[in-house]
């Protein structure tokens, strides 16, 4: 295949774009911990509580999660119970689809 100067010319003043700088980005995250213990010699208790968000890399995109946790013990003589409870939650962001991503990017 031969190119002519000419044909190369004619690219020249057209605008160029970088496509990873308009969907990437530098990306933060937060992470917070919160937790309680306590009790005496029957009863022992702890609770926690944590908080977790990121940014993605690619705009518009985002993970988030929360998560606590409670405990107690109480031991009376030779009886011993266990209570513990958890929850968590996560969300997770995208402005876009795979597919939709590779049809935009091309």
């Amino acid at each position: 295949m031969t190119v002519r100067n000419g044909d190369l010319e004619d690219y020249r003043n057209i605008p160029q774009y970088n496509r990873q700088d308009e969907i990437f980005r530098s990306a933060w995250m937060q992470s917070h911990n919160v937790s309680l213990t306590g009790g005496s010699e029957g009863v022992r208790y702890n609770a926690s509580l944590s908080y977790y968000d990121q940014d993605g890399i690619l705009l518009e995109s985002n993970y988030k999660r929360v998560q606590g946790r409670m405990g107690t013990t109480i031991q009376k003589k030779k009886l011993k119970i266990y209570l513990t409870t958890n929850y968590s939650s996560t969300t997770t962001t995208w402005w876009f689809s795979f597919p939709e991503l590779i049809q935009w990017y091309e």
